[in-house]
């Protein structure tokens, strides 16, 4: 990710060792910073090594599991009423926050429904085998991420980006990203539970199966794609089939348009269901998405990964054949500040009263990792007449 230039103008006179501020009202003073959870893996206090997949939850963990991160370090002071600027490095403050918690209702038949921090992610993955999951099955996986206030994250510089958001599978893959924690959804989480086939499904033309999914006496398969009903986030919020897309509405984006081909027809291995076409595979959900205006400050957001059996037991065996291993990830955070402030600028008349040594100094900050790193710098300007070094 290119990080853009954000310019603070010093004046350090230096008598023995003195600085020496003037300030003026000038250009705002920002920063930015994306996290890639690759900050000092493995170290205490930095995110979990990922060489190795590290658990955070499963349907063993009794309670939501909470980890903290302290990642970032101040870099400079607040200029006026602007923030802080941040780089990486550890000072000792938790940055970050994340609740991880499970929902699930398969009754074990899935093989997995596990929050893991792995590939420089956080992910969602389960497992589901052919013939032993019933219609109906879901798990959700859900990150409550609270960030520090002392960041001062401003909507216009925030960012979540997620892979595999809504992608190819046997098993209905949603993400949603929710502004607050995981208590202060904008739907109920325990209507998780309530959504099922014949809500995926429009069964309204069907020739072989019943309203309820049952298969018709005498029905005529078509083994041709059954119509799409509602999705996820269309049931939780109560909107009719065909509700704008996939936006839901303020503090709500959700990316979970049907992923998965269930034909009209008997359920067969591979085929009914079937992987349909991926929608939203890599995607960056921004401030503006969740209806923020562009001061708004982001302190705690949740990040959901749902996946649901929405095929049919045809067989009568009360299993269907459904068939998939999916995941989804978290990427990266943006987390960043464009706050107006009074900026130093030099004044001449004190430069030419002091007596010693005057250095007028522009430095660059130590970078991090790769392109991930926080390029910020201190600089005169360019009609002064002063030295600089890099």
């Amino acid at each position: 990710m290119k990080f853009q230039f954000h310019r603070t103008i010093f004046l350090l006179a230096v008598t023995g060792s003195l600085f020496v501020p003037c300030f003026s009202q000038g250009a705002g003073v920002a920063w930015n910073k994306s996290l890639v959870f690759s900050e000092f893996e493995g170290s205490p206090g930095g995110f979990e090594d990922d060489r190795t997949p590290v658990l955070l939850a499963d349907r063993n963990t009794p309670a939501p599991a909470t980890r903290s991160y302290d990642v970032l370090k101040p870099s400079g002071s607040a200029v006026g009423s602007g923030p802080v600027p941040y780089t990486v490095g550890q000072d000792g403050q938790t940055d970050l926050t994340m609740t991880t918690r499970i929902f699930e209702g398969n009754g074990d038949r899935w093989g997995r429904v596990n929050a893991l921090k792995r590939r420089n992610g956080y992910m969602g993955d389960i497992n589901v085998v052919s013939g032993t999951s019933m219609s109906g099955d879901f798990g959700v996986v859900a990150f409550e991420i609270s960030l520090s206030a002392e960041l001062m994250v401003d909507a216009a510089n925030f960012g979540v980006r997620v892979a595999s958001a809504n992608g190819l599978g046997e098993i209905y893959e949603w993400t949603f990203v929710t502004l607050g924690g995981i208590n202060d959804a904008p739907f109920d989480p325990n209507r998780f539970q309530d959504y099922n086939a014949t809500i995926y499904n429009d069964l309204s033309n069907s020739s072989y199966l019943n309203p309820d999914g049952s298969v018709k006496s005498g029905g005529t398969a078509t083994n041709e794609r059954l119509a799409s009903g509602k999705t996820m986030s269309q049931f939780l919020a109560g909107a009719p089939s065909g509700a704008p897309d996939p936006k839901i509405g303020p503090g709500w984006y959700a990316m979970d348009r049907p992923n998965v081909e269930v034909l009209d027809g008997e359920e067969t291995a591979f085929t009914n269901p079937g992987s349909g076409a991926s929608d939203i595979l890599d995607h960056t959900i921004t401030g503006a998405d969740l209806g923020l205006q562009p001061t708004d400050k982001v302190t705690k957001f949740t990040v959901w990964f749902g996946y649901y059996d929405v095929a049919f037991d045809t067989s009568g065996d009360g299993f269907t054949m459904a068939n998939s291993n999916q995941d989804a990830w978290i990427t990266r955070i943006t987390l960043g500040n464009g706050v107006n402030a009074a900026v130093p600028e030099p004044n001449e008349a004190l430069i030419l009263s002091l007596a010693g040594l005057l250095c007028c100094l522009r430095r660059r900050r130590p970078r991090s990792r790769g392109d991930e790193s926080l390029r910020a710098y201190l600089a005169l300007p360019a009609s002064s007449s002063c030295l600089s070094t890099a």
